[in-house]
C-alpha cells in the first residue's frame, strides 16, 4: 500500500503489479488531524463498523486499520475525492474512498501487508493518533515550548 498524501491518491500493489489505485480525502492538517506518515502495516480488517470520535459516529462498510485507530473505509458522505479537499474538509485521520473502491480493496487486500504513507512537503502533525503511531511528521508542541 502506498497513500500519497499531498496528492491524495492510494496505491495497491501485489508481486510488484498495481491492483488497485483511486483518489482519497485523508486528514485535515488545517484542523490538526493530519493523517500519519510513516511506514505501518495493515492490522486488522471489520466489515460494517461505526467509528466514533469526540464529535461524530460514522458508520461504514469496510475498516482497513493501518496506524493506530486510522485506517482505509468508504465515506458514503463524500461525493468527490481527491484534489485538496483534505485541506478544508478533510477527515479526522482516517483515508477515505469511494465504497467500491473500499469494497475491492477490502476483499483483496491482506492483513499484514506494508503500508507506505508520506507527504511531499514539511507538515507537523500533533493529533493524539500521530503520536500513538509514532508518525513521521509527529512534533510535540509542548515540548518545543
Amino acid at each position: 500500500m502506498e497513500i500519497d498524501y499531498t496528492n491524495q491518491h492510494m496505491y495497491f500493489y501485489e508481486k510488484g503489479k498495481l491492483k488497485l489505485e483511486t483518489d482519497v480525502v485523508t486528514g485535515n492538517v488545517n484542523r490538526n488531524n493530519g493523517s500519519p506518515d510513516g511506514v505501518y502495516k495493515i492490522v486488522y480488517k471489520e466489515r460494517d463498523a461505526t467509528l466514533v470520535g469526540e464529535n461524530y459516529a460514522s458508520d461504514v462498510k469496510y475498516f482497513m486499520v493501518f496506524a493506530y485507530n486510522v485506517g482505509f473505509h468508504d465515506a458514503s458522505w463524500r461525493n468527490e475525492f481527491g484534489e485538496e479537499i483534505y485541506k478544508a474538509s478533510g477527515s479526522h485521520g482516517c483515508i477515505n474512498m469511494p465504497e467500491d473502491k473500499a469494497e475491492k480493496l477490502f476483499q483483496i487486500l491482506p492483513t499484514g501487508t506494508p503500508v507506505i504513507a508520506y507527504y511531499r512537503e514539511p507538515v507537523e502533525l500533533t493529533a493524539e493518533n500521530a503520536k500513538i503511531s509514532n508518525a513521521y511528521s509527529y512534533v510535540n508542541k509542548e515540548e518545543e515550548q
